[in-house]
């Protein structure tokens, strides 16, 4: 890039700069009265190449036109006395007096501070509470060493203010921490039962996990008062809240949670079955027995299991009975977990049970009740388990039989 120097003054590309006119007017804007552009550059300083409109604007602007300072007072004054534009969807042709309008504004700000003075030391003593309450919190449910000695401490503290903590341990059962979960259970069980009224009030909260969590706190607590409102909740459209109901009514252990629990003996879930089944056993329902001995084949390994122990609990004569019926089922896997429950069962009507079904021609069911005989006569005071060694054929049944043998005697 070439640099030139033009009447002193240095520029760049070889082009001079027009100079700057007495009243501070560029050469290449400054303009002659009547009407012709002057300046230092010749290609602008020509008349014909202006139209003649621009030239009649610029000489009524310039030297010929008005007092430009004159007209700029004028349209102040005017803005000043202009009248406002009616006022929208009204008839009113002038709006409301702008004193009015901040009046309006100022009672409301000062409505505003007086509520929020009003309010400010409750909201400041609750916040002060959540504080307290979160820093316990943090204690009781820590899994670090340091806090170690400090856990129980916290969880009595949280559990000394009783119904008032209640609401903020609801609101943190949404937590995804197992550790968390825990120990708010933990805290309901101390607190007992002047939690149940809110407890009852957050079954009907839309949060499902909530609702599942508070029905398992309540069956923590053992309080027989929540028993209705559990059972309303036992039809719940989320099948873990009715698993948390039922097993809830179960440790609860009122009898007049009972219907609930049958019914969901029924239930598609497999998770919910099983609970039911665990609570007929917590709740001695008698009627269940012929339905638990019918579980006893259920698809889900779970209700299968639990339908062993829950027989268990209820009056054996009746449970004899119906498993006699149950060992010609056409589930075989009823017959098969019938002869486990003789076998627990023990005494000579069982025992006669299964000598018949250790003589099956079903493999499996012969496994099952010798099985089943060793556990529930490890003397052999029956004189079965010399013969039966001798003569079943298969020997991984062999191998398991005597396998329970050495179990029972190392047992004894």
């Amino acid at each position: 890039m070439s640099l030139e120097t033009t009447r002193g003054r240095l520029v760049r590309g070889g082009r001079p700069r027009p100079p700057r006119l007495k009243d501070n007017t560029v050469g290449r804007d400054a303009c002659h009265p009547d009407g012709r552009i002057v300046g230092q550059n010749p290609r602008i300083d020509r008349v014909s190449e202006r139209p003649a409109v621009l030239r009649s604007s610029l000489s009524s602007c310039i030297g010929t036109g008005p007092d430009l300072s004159l007209l700029r007072a004028q349209g102040r004054r005017r803005q000043v006395t202009a009248r406002p534009c009616p006022l929208r969807g009204t008839g009113s042709s002038s709006r409301p007096d702008a004193s009015v309008r901040v009046n309006v504004i100022l009672a409301l700000a000062l409505v505003a501070i007086i509520v929020s003075v009003a309010l400010a030391p409750a909201v400041n003593a609750q916040s002060g509470f959540e504080r307290t309450l979160d820093s316990l919190f943090v204690v009781a449910s820590s899994a670090e060493i340091q806090y170690q000695d400090m856990r129980d401490s916290a969880m009595n503290q949280i559990a000394a203010y009783g119904v008032n903590a209640v609401p903020y341990l609801i609101d943190k059962l949404s937590t995804k921490s197992s550790w968390d979960r825990w120990t708010l259970i933990w805290i309901f069980q101390r607190i007992g039962s002047p939690a149940v009224p809110l407890l009852l009030e957050a079954l009907r909260r839309p949060d499902d996990l909530v609702v599942q969590r508070v029905a398992w706190a309540l069956g923590d607590i053992k309080d027989t008062s929540a028993v209705d409102g559990l059972i309303g909740v036992c039809g719940h459209s989320s099948w873990q809240v009715r698993d948390e109901a039922i097993a809830a009514l179960g440790r609860i252990g009122q009898a007049r949670a009972s219907g609930a629990v049958l019914r969901a003996l029924e239930d598609t879930i497999g998770q919910v079955r099983k609970s039911a089944v665990v609570s007929c056993g917590q709740l001695r329902v008698a009627e269940a027995v012929e339905e638990l001995v019918h579980r006893l084949g259920d698809d889900f390994y779970g209700a299968r299991l639990t339908a062993a122990n829950s027989l268990l609990q209820l009056d054996t004569a009746a449970v004899l009975r119906v498993l006699k019926d149950s060992l010609e089922s056409t589930n075989p896997m009823v017959g098969h977990m019938a002869c486990r429950v003789l076998g627990r069962i023990g005494g000579d009507e069982a025992l006669s049970l299964l000598i018949e079904q250790a003589e099956s021609i079903d493999l499996v069911r012969r496994a099952h009740a010798a099985v089943a005989l060793a556990k529930a006569d490890p003397n052999d005071e029956c004189a079965f388990r010399r013969q039966y060694l001798e003569t079943e054929p298969d020997r991984l049944a062999r191998l398991q039989v005597e396998s329970t043998i050495r179990a029972a005697q190392h047992g004894q």
